[in-house]
C-alpha cells in the first residue's frame, strides 16, 4: 500500500510541478492572485489550478481524496482517505519566496481516524525540489541539491532552548494570540525562523535541521499537519499546547489545531516549564 502511495504521490507531484510552473512562467511573480477571497482561508488561483489537475488524476485511483478548500472526491467502497494540500504556502508561491510544497497524507477511511492512524505522508518542495516521505515506519529525505536519499531522524543533540533553532509563527494578523502563549519561548531560543510552509518546516525538524515549532494562533488547519507521519517516524514529539500527544486525538479535516513539534523530550519539557 505505501509503495503504491509513494508512486502515486511522486507522479502527482511531478505533474503538478510542471503545470504550476508553466502557469508561473506565463504570469510571473506579480503578487497575490485569488480564485476566492475569504480571509485566512483564501483560495488562490494556483490552488484552483492544482485542484483541477488532481481531480483529473483521481479518476483512476481507489481513494477518497480530501483537499483543503474544495469538495471531496469520493470513491465507493474506498478503504483509504488521502488528504492533500496541493500548495502549502500559496502566498509564498505568488511572491516567489520560501518553499511552497505539495502535502499528502493517508489514513484509513474511518470516521474516527486519529492523528496516530495517519500511516503515510509525502511532502514535496516546489522551489527546492526536496522530497520527504514515509515507508515501513521510517522517514526519508531526498535532497535535490545533494542528489541523494537519506533516512532521517530529529535532532537528539540540541537539548536546550538556548541552543535551539525554532519555527515560531506570528503571521496572519494573529501575533498577539501567538505571543500570549509563546513569548517566553521567543525570548529563550537561539534562533527564530518561520517561512509559513508548515509541511516543509515539520520535515526540517524531522531531519534535524531545526528543533522546535509552536503553532499557537488558533488558525492553523488540519492540513498543516500532513507531515505528521514523517515527523513522528523520525522521533519528533507532536503534542497539544499542554504537552499531550496528538496520537490518540480523532482529527477533523475541517478543524484548526494548535500544536508543538519538538525534536526531543528535553526541548519539549523546557517549553512546557516556561508555561507553568
Amino acid at each position: 500500500m505505501e509503495a503504491q502511495l509513494l508512486v502515486f504521490s511522486q507522479t502527482l507531484f511531478s505533474q503538478l510541478k510542471k503545470n504550476l510552473f508553466d502557469q508561473l512562467k506565463d504570469r510571473g511573480f506579480v503578487g497575490l492572485t485569488y480564485h476566492e477571497k475569504v480571509g485566512v482561508k483564501d483560495t488562490h488561483s494556483i490552488d484552483y489550478l492544482a485542484y483541477k489537475l488532481i481531480k483529473k488524476a483521481a479518476t483512476t485511483q481507489p481513494y477518497n481524496i480530501y483537499m483543503e478548500g474544495f469538495e471531496p472526491l469520493l470513491v465507493k467502497s474506498a478503504k483509504t482517505n488521502l488528504y492533500i494540500d496541493p500548495v502549502d504556502g500559496s502566498r509564498n508561491w505568488d511572491r516567489g519566496v520560501g518553499d511552497p510544497c505539495f502535502c499528502l497524507a493517508a489514513a484509513p477511511a474511518d470516521s474516527d481516524a486519529t492523528f496516530g492512524s495517519l500511516f503515510f505522508s509525502f511532502i514535496g518542495g516546489y522551489f527546492s525540489g526536496d522530497i520527504y516521505y514515509t515507508q515501513l515506519g521510517k522517514s526519508y529525505f531526498k535532497s535535490s541539491r545533494l542528489q541523494n536519499t537519506y533516512q532521517i531522524s530529529s535532532n537528539q543533540q540540541v537539548h536546550k532552548l538556548s541552543e535551539a533553532h525554532a519555527y515560531l509563527k506570528a503571521g496572519y494578523s494573529a501575533a498577539q494570540t501567538s505571543l500570549d502563549y509563546s513569548l517566553p519561548v521567543f525570548l529563550a531560543v537561539k534562533d527564530i525562523r518561520a517561512i509559513e510552509n508548515s509541511g516543509i518546516e515539520l520535515c526540517e525538524i524531522a531531519r534535524g535541521a531545526a528543533d522546535l515549532m509552536i503553532e499557537a494562533r488558533k488558525i492553523s488547519d488540519f492540513y498543516n499537519l500532513l507531515a505528521y507521519p514523517i515527523a513522528k517516524n523520525a522521533g519528533v514529539l507532536l503534542t497539544d499546547l499542554s504537552g499531550n500527544s496528538l496520537d490518540d486525538v480523532i482529527f477533523d479535516h475541517t478543524a484548526n489545531y494548535d500544536f508543538i513539534a519538538a525534536a526531543n523530550e528535553k526541548i519539549l519539557a523546557e517549553v512546557l516549564k516556561l508555561k507553568k
